[in-house]
């Protein structure tokens, strides 16, 4: 664990093609006033689309060096995803999100106040 890296937010992604670009700009514009130190783990689950090709714009567009991307090898699921995911990271809290922009990254907010208020270490 890092103790200068506030969240680890988790992203299992398979074929997100598009909606990853958004999610990540939206993620780090809610993270950034938040004021919160930062990693984003996002799995890929051996997407067959141009999903990496997205992450990799978001990240040459973005002044950042907190995104980590792990490639599977092969279709595994979103809560083995998941799992690999919150295995690699090293912040003090833990938040999941899905790629589909569902929920709103503006919940974020929420969350990782409900996380501080109750002592929680993760939000799935």
């Amino acid at each position: 664990m890092n103790k200068d890296i506030d969240i680890s937010i988790v992203i299992p992604t398979y074929n997100a093609e598009k909606s990853i670009y958004l999610l990540l700009k939206s993620l780090f514009k809610e993270l950034n006033l938040l004021k919160l130190s930062f990693e984003i783990i996002i799995v890929d689950d051996n997407s067959t689309d141009h999903t990496i090709n997205e992450i990799k714009k978001f990240k040459n567009n973005s002044e950042t060096g907190n995104i980590t991307v792990i490639k599977s090898s092969s279709n595994y699921g979103q809560i083995t995803s998941t799992l690999l995911g919150v295995s690699n990271t090293i912040g003090k809290k833990i938040l999941t999100i899905d790629d589909d922009l569902q929920h709103d990254p503006i919940e974020i907010k929420k969350l990782y106040k409900h996380m501080i208020k109750n002592d929680l270490d993760s939000v799935v």
